[in-house]
């Protein structure tokens, strides 16, 4: 890093850096048992807050602020899985440590933001969590549940049964609710369809009981 304040016009030129940095960072040291919250995952995660952003009309600074939390908001699981979003957000302060400190407030505040349940405060924080929950509306939410299922039982060494685990999806994907405008429609939608999956690939397994 550079010694210098890094003002709002700067913020694009670090984004290759944190690109560089955290990817580094999940591949080296997050755990192999990590496979959910894993690069893919933050992959996704910042390509998500791009579409979403531009739906909702932000700005590039706005933008920039959002694709750097993004990069940076997983990488706590190098440490661990319970609290990972503090020790994001510290992991983040050490690297952006010459950035304006108003600046650095606005990504602690989204990166802390997608922690469970979330709470965002304003429209920055409601894109994040979206973006972090985008494939509740995609045609892979299966795909990727049973990797978050693999996750969950190597980290509480215990295990789902397929229909506790099925129901547990229906529940969580049913209480649900995304933020922006974007994600009320389009991801909604999505959602709601996957809602209906479940439930028929519930119904079949009961039905071999």
């Amino acid at each position: 890093m550079t010694n210098f304040q890094f003002t709002m016009e700067s913020l694009t030129l670090l984004l290759s850096g944190v690109e560089e940095f955290t990817s580094n960072l999940i591949l080296k040291e997050v755990p192999p048992h990590i496979v959910y919250h894993d690069l893919l995952h933050t992959q996704e995660v910042v390509e998500a807050v791009c579409e979403i952003g531009l739906q909702c009309g932000l700005d590039t600074e706005s933008m920039d602020i959002l694709q750097i939390s993004a990069w940076f908001h997983d990488t706590g699981h190098c440490k661990t899985a319970l609290g990972h979003e503090e020790i994001s957000a510290i992991i983040a302060e050490n690297y952006l440590k010459d950035l304006d400190r108003n600046l650095f407030d606005k990504i602690r505040g989204c990166i802390l933001a997608t922690k469970m349940p979330q709470n965002p405060q304003n429209l920055l924080q409601q894109v994040i969590c979206d973006a972090d929950l985008f494939s509740l509306g995609t045609p892979n939410f299966y795909d990727r549940s049973m990797l978050l299922k693999k996750e969950w039982e190597f980290l509480g060494n215990t295990k789902f049964s397929d229909i506790e685990f099925c129901e547990q999806n229906i529940r969580f994907l049913q209480q649900h609710q995304y933020f922006t405008p974007y994600g009320k429609t389009i991801l909604t939608k999505g959602k709601e369809q996957n809602i209906l999956s479940e439930q028929a690939r519930l119904k079949k397994m009961k039905s071999k009981c």
